[in-house]
């Protein structure tokens, strides 16, 4: 079964990259007395809705994204995962931990002003997420997000979705009975 998100992202302008600037201080144990540019993150935020799921399930996310410049072929990747924090109520926090991705390329025109684009990226419902953690998904809510990929940098709400928490409910693994009938009956 299949079944669709839909993720609006923004706009691609040529490949520029947002950057954050930290204060002079340690960083990942090192000092940087002038401080130190690092790439604008993505961020967590509530999915806006929660489809329900089983392992195996194929999710569509469709992307929502308007782009200007030479025509050109990228490449949109999706992902589920759950974040490092998950408790499986959606309520996910830290890194991103993805147990399931797949890419999807998707052809933009030449145009000097904006053109809206709604490419889709295919990804199947993993049982759990990859390394280092290898979180169960099992019953749990699970994540979604979304980035054009091929040359050019990660821009939050440009090129980079933001983290959806609780987009998906994914039902625990558990025994179905299916078609019972009576094949028979005799005294005894």
């Amino acid at each position: 079964m299949v079944q669709e998100l839909i993720i609006p992202m923004g706009q691609i302008d040529g490949d520029d990259q947002q950057w954050q600037y930290l204060p002079p201080g340690v960083y990942d144990g090192l000092y940087f007395p002038l401080g130190v540019y690092v790439p604008l993150a993505t961020r967590w935020e509530a999915a806006p809705k929660t489809i329900s799921v089983r392992v195996g399930d194929t999710v569509r996310i469709t992307a929502s994204v308007k782009y200007r410049g030479p025509a050109k072929t990228y490449i949109l990747y999706g992902a589920i995962g759950a974040g490092r924090f998950n408790t499986g109520t959606g309520s996910d926090t830290g890194d991103f931990d993805e147990g399931a991705a797949s890419t999807r390329t998707f052809e933009v025109t030449e145009s000097d002003t904006y053109k809206s684009y709604n490419p889709t990226v295919e990804v199947k419902v993993p049982a759990n997420t990859g390394a280092p953690l290898w979180i169960s998904l099992d019953g749990k809510k699970a994540a979604v997000y979304v980035k054009i990929t091929d040359g050019i940098g990660l821009e939050l709400d440009k090129t980079l979705s933001p983290y959806y928490r609780g987009a998906l409910d994914i039902a625990p693994k558990a025994g179905e009975f299916g078609e019972l009938k009576i094949t028979d009956y005799v005294k005894v």
